[in-house]
């Protein structure tokens, strides 16, 4: 998907979905965009890189406990950067965050974003979601008046869910991958006592309608588990 949004301005192209998910984005002479340590795969050799801890040391800490990191990479044009999330393979997506809205996103899906946005974490008791009480917040910067693009990347494949005003849908807590943060969203358990404990589902996450839901296929917390059952010796 190669796009420049009109916007923002940024020129970008997002190949390998589905599987390898990468952007490859084309920066202008002093035009930048800041990503997490690891992202990065290729650059040109005109662009310039500065490494910061962006808002300030308790900013950085924060990020720690969204599984973010607490230094980001600065990349400045003129020339291109390849970028891709570091961990696991999976697929990547574009979203474009306007002024006065926002989006929470699970831990460790944040791969980059335009210079105008602001990434910050905050404590929700709902965000046990993303198997933490921590989630990633994208917000337009204070000052900007312009959209910004932020780049996310999930294990597995990513879906946006249309949820119809009136209507409820059901998500399991490790497929959740971000929403509008004004939507009406909570946690329960799934079903009765016997289902929570029995059914493999544990907690899921309910939305009201109107929302869009972005999901991911693969629960990488599940692939964590089942690595850890291979490697690690078994008591004896």
């Amino acid at each position: 998907m190669s796009k420049t949004n009109g916007q923002s301005g940024l020129n970008y192209n997002i190949s390998n979905k589905n599987g390898f998910g990468k952007v490859e984005i084309s920066l202008r002479k002093g035009e930048t965009v800041f990503a997490e340590p690891g992202a990065m795969m290729w650059m040109d050799s005109t662009v310039k890189v500065e490494t910061t801890t962006r808002g300030g040391i308790f900013s950085g800490v924060k990020r720690l406990f969204s599984n973010e990191d607490f230094f980001q990479n600065h990349f400045t044009g003129p020339g291109k950067v390849n970028l891709a999330l570091g961990s696991l393979p999976g697929d990547m997506i574009a979203l474009k965050v306007k002024p006065g809205k926002s989006f929470v996103l699970s831990k460790g899906s944040f791969v980059a974003a335009t210079d105008n946005i602001e990434v910050t974490t905050g404590f929700r008791l709902r965000a046990i979601a993303a198997n933490t009480p921590f989630l990633v917040k994208v917000q337009v910067a204070e000052g900007s008046n312009k959209p910004g693009i932020v780049f996310i990347g999930a294990y597995g494949g990513v879906e946006h869910i249309k949820v119809q005003k009136g209507k409820e849908l059901i998500l399991d807590n490790g497929n959740f991958l971000g929403i509008d943060e004004d939507k009406d969203f909570t946690i329960t358990t799934f079903g009765k006592a016997k289902s929570f404990f029995f059914g493999g589902e544990g907690l899921v996450f309910r939305v009201r309608g109107p929302a869009n839901v972005i999901t991911r296929s693969r629960d990488p917390f599940v692939l964590f588990k089942e690595i850890k059952r291979e490697v690690v010796p078994k008591k004896r």
